[in-house]
């Protein structure tokens, strides 16, 4: 049994293949590191195994498994907090788009309102001054 990871770098599977270092969670060995072959993910393993770390204690497993679930529940958590920030920024957005084109109607309202105010008041005074003649 290896005592340390650096040993992982000299392990070799009986294929050839330099041994790679894996964590089981299964409840029973939780936590617990072991080489394997690398090729055992693409379906062509030959069934190296040999475990880095020692048995660890009931509760040692216990404690690994517990906190596995927090981190699980935090990931999760986090998951959908960055949902909720994606669906707020397109939110934003889409306001920001809105509050675009409130800014170019209101400048077009200004601009309509000046000239009204522009013609009525030239109206008004041509009136007058025509009024007088």
């Amino acid at each position: 049994m290896a005592s340390s990871s650096e040993d992982a770098r000299f392990r070799y599977c009986e294929c050839g293949a330099a041994a790679i270092v894996s964590t089981a969670w299964t409840e029973e060995n939780a936590g617990r590191r072991f080489f394997g072959c690398p090729n055992f993910w693409n379906g062509h393993p030959c069934n190296y195994f040999e475990w880095v770390d020692g048995p660890f204690s009931l509760r040692g497993r216990q404690v690994i498994l517990e906190e596995r679930k927090i981190i699980r529940c935090l990931h999760n958590v986090l998951e959908q907090r960055m949902r909720e920030i994606l669906q707020q920024e397109k939110t934003i957005s889409q306001l920001d788009d809105e509050l675009e084109w409130w800014r170019k109607q209101g400048k077009r309202t200004r601009f309509i309102t000046l000239a009204t105010v522009l013609v009525v008041g030239c109206l008004g005074s041509w009136g007058q001054t025509h009024r007088h003649m």
